[in-house]
């Protein structure tokens, strides 16, 4: 008999897959890893096909995807980004400053 609760209940289970000649009986109790059975209800709100199918393309992506493809040269498209928030970060300061001026 094997007893498994939470992880273990994970780990009991993936033991008595692989050996299962050792386990009589296998008790889950609250086990991870192993979702619940969606209803009926809960069946009929899921997203369209469509929109699970996009979902799952792009989850492949990231922001920093772009840097990844051009390879060696994203290290020089990074610097490139920075030195350009970094003027305009400047330019902003520059334009608050004008703006606080004439107010004054």
């Amino acid at each position: 008999m094997l007893l498994g609760h939470s992880l273990g209940g994970y780990l009991a289970a993936a033991y008595a897959l692989k050996y299962p000649q050792r386990i009589h009986h296998l008790i889950l109790a609250d086990p991870w890893g192993f979702p619940e059975i969606p209803s009926e209800e809960e069946l009929s709100e899921m997203a369209p096909k469509w929109v699970r199918t996009i979902a799952g393309a792009l989850q492949k992506f990231n922001p920093l995807a772009g840097l990844r493809f051009v390879g060696p040269l994203g290290q020089f498209s990074l610097s490139f980004i920075y030195i350009v928030c970094w003027h305009l970060e400047l330019i902003k300061v520059i334009i608050l400053y004008g703006i606080a001026t004439l107010l004054c």
